[in-house]
């Protein structure tokens, strides 16, 4: 997820100090990487992608438009999908996006990478790791 962040902290930094707020069944698991462990429901490997800012800012209708089509991509290959926003700690930046279960590593990786992404998140039962892609 692209991310700005402040002057002296490093972009691994920023992204792995995002909060990972999921819309699960109506219900919100927020998922803040200082603050484990957190409880999924579900066992599986998720991994957080947006199709957002891909690496520089956009317009708010030009970012929706991305992930409209990244969902759309989604769909399609049958992934388990719910809506997902990352957000720095000080909530200076946010980027909306979808946690997504079904693909593995190098499928959610290729799909970052399709839509111009720097990084994105896996999340398990017991971490929050930013993937390079």
């Amino acid at each position: 997820m692209g991310v700005s962040y402040s002057d002296g902290e490093s972009l691994h930094d920023a992204f792995r100090s995002t909060v990972v707020t999921i819309e699960v069944n109506g219900s919100l698991l927020v998922i803040d990487p200082e603050l484990p462990p957190y409880e999924l429901p579900w066992t599986d490997t998720a991994y957080v992608i947006t199709a957002w800012n891909p690496g520089k800012p956009l317009p708010a209708e030009e970012n929706r438009r991305r992930n409209v089509e990244l969902r759309q991509e989604l769909d399609e290959r049958g992934y388990v999908v719910f809506d997902a926003v990352g957000r720095s700690r000080d909530s200076r930046w946010e980027e909306w996006g979808y946690a997504v279960i079904g693909a593995d590593r190098a499928e959610a990786v290729a799909l970052g990478q399709r839509f111009g992404q720097l990084a994105i998140f896996e999340l398990t039962t017991t971490s929050l790791t930013v993937l390079d892609c």
